[in-house]
């Protein structure tokens, strides 16, 4: 017969929590995009956030301070993909203007 696809958890709280005990917590929001964000990535090292948007623009994010630290403009509409490179110096970016950029922060 078929292989059968590995069953998931009947629980949707996330592992960490399970772990801990703990209830989810909301924590805090980020406001700038003037467009739906499709995408947010973190740094490597959990300090950074980047976001990409609808708007045109990708964003760089403290989350300690809660400050966007960049606005990266520079794709001609959506841009639907975003990810860092893994020593957290560069960060890629793609968009609906078929173009994939590389930022260093």
């Amino acid at each position: 017969g078929m292989a059968r696809p590995a069953s998931k958890s009947n629980s949707s709280m996330p592992v960490l929590n399970k772990l801990t005990g703990a209830l989810p917590r909301f924590l805090q929001t980020f406001r700038a995009h003037v467009g739906p964000v499709y995408r947010c990535t973190w740094g490597p090292d959990s300090r950074l956030l980047i976001t990409a948007s609808e708007d045109s623009t990708i964003k760089l994010w403290n989350v300690k301070s809660h400050k966007l630290l960049k606005d990266l403009p520079g794709h001609e509409g959506s841009v639907f993909a975003v990810d860092w490179a893994p020593n957290g110096e560069l960060v890629a970016s793609g968009g609906a203007d078929k173009t994939l950029k590389i930022w260093r922060h």
